[in-house]
């Protein structure tokens, strides 16, 4: 697998936000973000009005799928202007993928600025997968052979913080640069 690199990455960006030939996707990924920074103001909010942590967690989760939605977007955008055909990993079904988006909003932040590993890959697959089967635990009840899982009480205060610190320097930077480029 070819590294990307910063001026890879400054590329894609440039061409994301400067192309008039697909104002669709464009359109989408201005869209996305700003869903994103909704979810996570309403994130913030839920914690501030000391109402669950694990609704708070789930609105976090779901603006960092946005922050993913807008990076396969832009991918797909770039490699439509080039007259290339969409992989299976920038399809309209990676769209409905949560772990994906969640997978691709984790891996945005490193695009650039280091050689990433296949085993940093994984990592990030994992977390993926982590935060994603931590907000089904805190939304939905589940009852199997071993017993009654209920969300109520599933995600403290203490465990959503980190991760909408996480979330909100990552959402606003990217929103910042759709804001400056249309």
């Amino acid at each position: 697998m070819r590294p990307f690199t910063r001026s890879t990455h400054c590329a894609i960006t440039q061409a994301v936000f400067t192309m008039d030939t697909n104002e669709d996707g464009r359109s989408a990924i201005s869209g996305s973000l700003e869903n994103a920074r909704e979810l996570l103001s309403a994130a913030r909010a839920l914690l501030d009005a000391r109402q669950p942590a694990r609704l708070a967690y789930h609105f976090a989760a779901l603006a960092l799928e946005e922050v993913g939605k807008a990076s396969v977007l832009g991918m797909r955008v770039v490699r439509s202007a080039r007259d290339r055909d969409v992989p299976s990993p920038l399809s309209d079904e990676a769209l409905q993928d949560h772990v994906r988006k969640l997978f691709w909003a984790i891996w945005g932040p490193t695009i650039g600025r280091d050689v990433i590993t296949s085993k940093q890959i994984e990592e990030m697959r994992g977390l993926a997968q982590q935060l994603h089967i931590r907000r089904m635990q805190g939304l939905y009840v589940d009852s199997t052979g071993d017993g009654v899982s209920l969300p109520v009480g599933s995600i403290s205060r203490r465990e959503h913080h980190p991760a909408a610190s996480n979330i909100s320097p990552r959402t606003e930077s990217i929103s910042g640069v759709s804001r400056r480029r249309q």
